[in-house]
C-alpha cells in the first residue's frame, strides 16, 4: 500500500488520515489530474476538464499493472500521443474540513473515438502505466557481462526505454558470474520487460512495478507471510468498510505441492542445497498440500541465479505463486486510494470460520485486483489470496 503519509499527505496527521478512509461518518470524495509533458516533467492540473465516471485499476497479474478509463472534455489541452496524465482523489472529511490527496499513477493514453456530433465532446481515454514503455522489444540482441550489479543494469535499461524516468534502484551488491545473453533472432523477441524482469530474479528481487507518483521500483523480494500486514479489513469492526455481499473460491485442482529449482547453465550435476533446492508442502492448512491430498503434484524450474541465496529467493518467490490462487475472495468496500501494489491484508470474516480446511475466520490475503471509481459513486472491488503457508526452503 502507499504510505499513509507520503507525497501530498506527507505533513498530515496519519490518524486523521487513517479515519478519512475507516472511521470518519461523513466522507465527500473529490477527483482530479495532473498534466505531464513528454518529458515527465508537470505542466498542469486539467481536474476542470475531468468528467465523473473515471477508474482506475489494478491487478498484478498482468503485463501491466495499472490501468486506467479517464473521461475527459474533447478540449483538454493535453497532446494524448506524446503527454502523461496522473490522476488523483481527495477524501474530505465534512464535519471538520480535514481533506487528504492520494495519487493514483501515471499513465500514457490510447487515442480515443471521437464524438463529432457535439463540440466540446466528453472523450474517454484508456491509458496504461509507464510498464507499458517496457513490454516493447529491444529490437537487438542484449548482452550483460561478467562483474556488474544486475539491478544497476535493469536501471540503466528502464531510462533507455523510458527517458526521463525516475528509477528508485536498490542495488544489491551481488555481481554477476558468467556473461548473460539475449540473443535477437527469429525464435526470439525479448521485450524490455523480459531482461529487466529476468535481472531482478537473478539477485532475488521482485518484478518491477511502477508506483502511485510514476517511479519505477527495483526492490528485493519481500515474502507475503513475513511482511507486515499493511491494513484490516474485520466484517466485526463498528467501522467496517466491507460490505456485506462477499464470496470465496478454493481451487487446487493443479496447485502443485513439490517443486525442484535448478541453477541454468551448469557445468556439472546440481548439488540439493548448493545448486538444486527440492520443496514439499506438507502445510495443514494449504488445501492442496501432499498432507491434504495424499499425492504429488510436480514443477520443475531452471533458474537465472547469481548465487545459491538468490536461487533460494527465486524458489520462494515461484512456491508463493504458485500456491497464491488456491484460496481467492472476491469482496467490495468503500473508496480506499491507499491501495496499490501486493498489498497485504489481514481480514477477519466470522463466517469463514466454516470454510475447510483452515476452519478459522482469520486470514492473511494479498490483493491481487481492484478498481476504484474516483468520483467515490460506487463501492471499489477487490480480489483478494490467501496467502499460503510456505516453510523455510
Amino acid at each position: 500500500m502507499q504510505p499513509i503519509l507520503d507525497g501530498p499527505r506527507a505533513d498530515l496527521n496519519s490518524a486523521m488520515v487513517a479515519g478519512l478512509l475507516q472511521g470518519d461518518p461523513s466522507i465527500t470524495v473529490d477527483y482530479g489530474a495532473e498534466w505531464f509533458d513528454d518529458t515527465l516533467t508537470l505542466v498542469d492540473d486539467i481536474s476542470e476538464y475531468m468528467t465523473e465516471g473515471s477508474t482506475v485499476t489494478s491487478d498484478v497479474t498482468a503485463t501491466i499493472h495499472r490501468t486506467c478509463s479517464l473521461l475527459f472534455d474533447s478540449d483538454v489541452p493535453f497532446n494524448y500521443i506524446t503527454d502523461f496524465v496522473k490522476p488523483y482523489m481527495v477524501l474530505t472529511n465534512n464535519d471538520t474540513g480535514f481533506a487528504a490527496r492520494f495519487n493514483l499513477g501515471v499513465y500514457t493514453l490510447q487515442t480515443p473515438q471521437s464524438d463529432n456530433s457535439t463540440s466540446p465532446s466528453v472523450l474517454t481515454f484508456t491509458g496504461y502505466d509507464l510498464i507499458y514503455y517496457l513490454s516493447q522489444p529491444i529490437g537487438d540482441s542484449y548482452e550483460v557481462p561478467i562483474g556488474v550489479d544486475p539491478i544497476g543494469v535493469a536501471a540503466t535499461l528502464i531510462n533507455v526505454a523510458v527517458p526521463g524516468a525516475n528509477v528508485n534502484a536498490v542495488l544489491s551488491g551481488v555481481l554477476t558470474t558468467q556473461v548473460y545473453t539475449w540473443p535477437f533472432d527469429a525464435s526470439n523477441n525479448f521485450t524490455y520487460l523480459d531482461v529487466v524482469n529476468a535481472l531482478l530474479a537473478m539477485v532475488g528481487y521482485q518484478n518491477v512495478w511502477v508506483d502511485w507518483d510514476g517511479n519505477f521500483q527495483l526492490i528485493p523480494y519481500i515474502d507475503p507471510q513475513t511482511t507486515p500486514v499493511e491494513w484490516d479489513f474485520d466484517l466485526t469492526d463498528p467501522n467496517n468498510i466491507v460490505a456485506e455481499q462477499r464470496s470465496s473460491i478454493q481451487d487446487f485442482f493443479d496447485v502443485p505441492n513439490w517443486w525442484r529449482f535448478v541453477m541454468n547453465n551448469l557445468t556439472v550435476p546440481p548439488v540439493e542445497g548448493t545448486s538444486q533446492i527440492t520443496y514439499i508442502d506438507t502445510q495443514a492448512t494449504n488445501p492442496g498440500s501432499f498432507t491434504n491430498r495424499g499425492r504429488y503434484i510436480k514443477r520443475i524450474y531452471y533458474v537465472d541465479a547469481v548465487d545459491f541465496p538468490s536461487l533460494f529467493t527465486a524458489a520462494v518467490v515461484q512456491i508463493t505463486a504458485d500456491l497464491g490462487p488456491a484460496e481467492t475472495f472476491d469482496i467490495s468496500t468503500s473508496p480506499f486510494p491507499l491501495a496499490w501494489h501486493r498489498d497485504i491484508i489481514q481480514l477477519f470474516d466470522p463466517n469463514l470460520g466454516l470454510v475447510k480446511p483452515a476452519l478459522s475466520p482469520l486470514r492473511r490475503v494479498i490483493a491481487t485486483k481492484w478498481t476504484i471509481d474516483l468520483d467515490g459513486t460506487s463501492d471499489m472491488t477487490w480480489t483478494l489470496d490467501t496467502v499460503s503457508a510456505v516453510q523455510p526452503v
